[in-house]
Formats: C-alpha cells, sequence, structure tokens
C-alpha cells in the first residue's frame, strides 16, 4: 500500500500539473497493490466516445458499484495489444469531458484478466484503450465483475422531470437509475395521487423506457411516473409533469368547392391550438405533392393566422386541389384543406358606368362589363365613398345589391331607386359568383335628380320652350293663310 504523506504529495503535484501544464502523471500498480510505483509512470490522455470496435484511440468501458474488488477480462480480434485502466465515476466523467486524470494501469496486452481490489467503495470504470502506437482496429470482448454492494435498495427518477410537457400521442421518455433494485421494474401513471394506468406491469431494469401517450388521455399538469423493484421494496415517484392536447390546425379557407382561378391571389386562414412561429403551405393534387406555396409564413401564436398566395401559372385546370398546411418546425402538425378547382385565368372589366356618368333616381340605365375566362355569374353591388365632414375620409361604404345573381352575359338593366340620396362618388363592383377574386368596380358616378323633369318625359325646360314657340309659330302660320 502507498503511505498516506506520499498520496497526499502526489494529488498536490497532480493539481500543480493540472493548472500548469495539462499533463498529469499516472502510477503503475499492479493487481494486488503490492509494489511499488514505477520512476516513470504513463500519461492517460483524455478520451471521448466508448465503442465496441476500437479504431487507434477508441476506447470501451464497463462500469459498476464495487466495495472489495472487480474481477475482469478481455480479448482482441484481431489481436492487438491495449491498455486497461481502473477509474472512479469522478476522474472517468473529467477524462471523457476533455481532461487529464490519473487512474490504475491495471493490463497492456492483447488479452488478459485480473482482479482489482479497489481503495475506497463507489463506483469503477474499467476502461479497455486501444492507444498503443501504431495500434489498428480491432474488436475488444470485455467483461467485467463488480463485487460488494451493501447499500440499501432504491429508484432514483431523472425523467419525466417538472419542465417536461409532452403532447398527447407523443412519446414519453422515462430514465432513472436504481441500486440493488433487481432486474426488473415495473411503471405506472398517476395523475396526482390516483392512478391512471400501468405503463408497463415488467420491464428490464435497465434505466430507460418509452411510452406513447395514448391518444385518449385526459390533458393536466399534475401527472407523475412511479417505478416500482419487482424484487425489492425500492420505489420512486417522478416530478410532476404536464400532458397537454395533441396540437391541430384547422383550415378555414380554401373551404370545398371553391373555385380558384390562375394569377389571382386569394387569402389561406387557419386556426392552430398551440404556439407555432413558422407556417409551411403545401399544394397538391390528388394527394400529390404539386409546389411549396409558402415556405415561412411568420404565425407566431395560437391564434388565426392568414397568408396572400397568387395561383400560379401553367397549372392544370381540375377540381381535385388541396393545401397543406403545416408547423414547418414540427411537420407532424399538420391539415389538409377540402377539394377545391383551379381554373385558368379570369377577370371582369366594367365599361358603364365610367367616370362621369350621371344616374337619375328613378330612371332605367344599362350597366355594362366585359369578361373572360370562366367566369360563371355574377353578383352586382352599389357602394358610395364617403368623405363627408362626419365620416372619415374615404371610407367606402356597402349602399345596396343591386342584382345578387345574374347570367354573366356582360349587361344589367338597372332602375335606380328613388330613395337613394344625391351622390357624385357612387360605384358598383361586379364579381364572379364562384370567385371573389374575379372582381372589378367602377369609376366614380353620380346619382341625383334629372332638372324640370316631366313625368313621362325626359324634356329640360329648354325643350318645353321650344316645343311651345314651334306650336306657337305653327298656329300663327294657318291663321296667315286663312
Amino acid at each position: 500500500m502507498i503511505p498516506l504523506r506520499k498520496k497526499k504529495s502526489i494529488l498536490f503535484l497532480l493539481i500543480i500539473a493540472i493548472l500548469i501544464s495539462s499533463n498529469v502523471i499516472c502510477r503503475n500498480i499492479s493487481e494486488e497493490r503490492s509494489k511499488e510505483a514505477l520512476n516513470e509512470l504513463p500519461i492517460l490522455t483524455p478520451r471521448i466516445s466508448p465503442v465496441e470496435g476500437l479504431n487507434h484511440d477508441d476506447h470501451a468501458e464497463l462500469h459498476g458499484w464495487a466495495e472489495q474488488y472487480v474481477d475482469w477480462s478481455f480479448s482482441t480480434l484481431p489481436s492487438q495489444v491495449i491498455n486497461v485502466w481502473a477509474l472512479t465515476a469522478f476522474d472517468y466523467s473529467l477524462w471523457t469531458s476533455g481532461m487529464s486524470v490519473s487512474g490504475d494501469l491495471l493490463s497492456t496486452a492483447s488479452s488478459d484478466s485480473g482482479r482489482y481490489y479497489v481503495p475506497s467503495s463507489g463506483t469503477w470504470y474499467i476502461v479497455f484503450w486501444n492507444d498503443e502506437i501504431g495500434s489498428q482496429f480491432t474488436t475488444v470482448s470485455h467483461a467485467a465483475t463488480f463485487v460488494g454492494d451493501t447499500r440499501p435498495p432504491s429508484i432514483t427518477i431523472y425523467e419525466p422531470y417538472s419542465s417536461t410537457s409532452i403532447d398527447i400521442g407523443e412519446v414519453l421518455t422515462i430514465d432513472w437509475s436504481s441500486i440493488n433494485a433487481g432486474g426488473s421494474v415495473k411503471i405506472e401513471l398517476f395523475k396526482a395521487d390516483s392512478l391512471v394506468t400501468t405503463i408497463t406491469s415488467s420491464t428490464s431494469n435497465d434505466g430507460y423506457y418509452q411510452w406513447s401517450i395514448p391518444l385518449n388521455t385526459t390533458i393536466g399538469t399534475d401527472y407523475r411516473v412511479k417505478i416500482s423493484s419487482l424484487s425489492s421494496s425500492a420505489y420512486d415517484y417522478s416530478d410532476y409533469f404536464e400532458i397537454s392536447a395533441l396540437p391541430t390546425i384547422t383550415i378555414i379557407s380554401p373551404q370545398a368547392n371553391v373555385s380558384l382561378s390562375m394569377g389571382s391571389m386569394y387569402t389561406v386562414r387557419w386556426n392552430n391550438t398551440e404556439v407555432i412561429c413558422h407556417i409551411s403551405i403545401d399544394l397538391y393534387r390528388n394527394n400529390i405533392l404539386i409546389i411549396n406555396v409558402e415556405d415561412d409564413s411568420f404565425n407566431c401564436g395560437a391564434y388565426p393566422g392568414d397568408d396572400i398566395w397568387t395561383v400560379p401559372s401553367g397549372l392544370t385546370p381540375a377540381k381535385d386541389y388541396c393545401l397543406k398546411v403545416y408547423n414547418r418546425d414540427d411537420p407532424d402538425t399538420y391539415a389538409f384543406s377540402d377539394y377545391f378547382e383551379i381554373t385558368e385565368a379570369r377577370g371582369i372589366t366594367i365599361t358603364v358606368p365610367h367616370g362621369g356618368s350621371h344616374f337619375a333616381q328613378g330612371s332605367e340605365y344599362l350597366i355594362e362589363w366585359n369578361s373572360y375566362g370562366p367566369v360563371g355569374n355574377v353578383r352586382i353591388m352599389l357602394y358610395e365613398n364617403i368623405d363627408h365632414e362626419d365620416y372619415v375620409y374615404g371610407l367606402d361604404t356597402y349602399v345596396l345589391t343591386i342584382i345578387d345573381n345574374i347570367e354573366n352575359n356582360g349587361s344589367f338593366s338597372w332602375t335606380v331607386p328613388e330613395d337613394l340620396p344625391d351622390g357624385n362618388k357612387y360605384f358598383i363592383t361586379i364579381n364572379s359568383i364562384v370567385d371573389s377574386a374575379c372582381s372589378d368596380y367602377s369609376r366614380h358616378f353620380t346619382i341625383s335628380p334629372i332638372d324640370s323633369k316631366i313625368p313621362g318625359f325626359e324634356l329640360n325646360v329648354i325643350s318645353i320652350f321650344v316645343l311651345i314657340a314651334v306650336i306657337y309659330l305653327n298656329l300663327k302660320i294657318r291663321t296667315k293663310i286663312k
């Protein structure tokens, strides 16, 4: 055994060496720990990522709790000289984090076995390290038996923890460690103090289990997991965690059987039940992806969202198109719209009334327009642009629907209602019944009475005087002839 004073000296020198040069002197001790340390001790250089197939400078490890000794053995194929070390759990964590540490060199051979008497109780790591100069790839077959464990049985759950929030239908990861708790455990789900379900009645006590949250699970923030040993009284409860509703997206528009035309702009609207910051939108036809409509529509909230979409040209007119709206950061959260139609381009152009037109109350006038594409029936409405003192400037106000549904034949005869107020900023809109984006609005026109109108005749005062004069002259001529 090495004297305590010498151990303290080595520890002191170790700390100084780490601070100055990150080089640590290792000591070589025999299996029985009865030999003196060598004058020139090897350096245990840090390595990370334990593996079974070992390239040069790779390592594998076995670890466990030991209070007495560890029996170890190994062999390599193809034969390759490697080094075997014993490290405490603390030293192993430092080593795999990139630091140099001291350890006990147990063997330098291509195959070997032995017994390592641990200097103190705790978790010990037996490291099989392929670090010899010029070493080649080899596969290590290794074994270790950790002897002596008088600790009482216990289980400690690490995950789920207090900040865990998982949606219905997702996979819950359960992570734990145990001491002398046997080879199998039972895992249960509790809501507050009430048992909800047995997740598994028996599973290997290996510290890891995954469970899909059933779709019929009630949402709540007071769930916890209980893990119980099947061979001892050991058990533990996790922290309380949340099971939340399955996130959903609901597409509001486009709706079923609407008709969109190439080249026109439309608003895609949706609702989402979780906070989504980035929405993507794809166009499908008959369940086949056609194009990405929007790759990153900024949404950032659990509220209705929308995006303006211009239907591209060059598509095949059909009635089996649909849109897919999904969370760009979680593509499993998505929704498909109903099927809708995409047609060739279409449009409407109003020719009458035009700027400067004058319509009189009670009179009949012809509204005229041109159109192209599959416009279908149309709707004609009257608006007024109000800029009076009591109104906000530029406010367009709906007045009435002239005709709700009429064949798209290019004209409609309208009798202006007699009770319409006078105004010089009236305008009409004509839009397709099947496609609200296919529309046009006229220039401003005037609605007011015709001056001195005689019922049944549309003659002004000058015309009346001319008529009277003609009648008078005619009578006078006839008198002279007689």
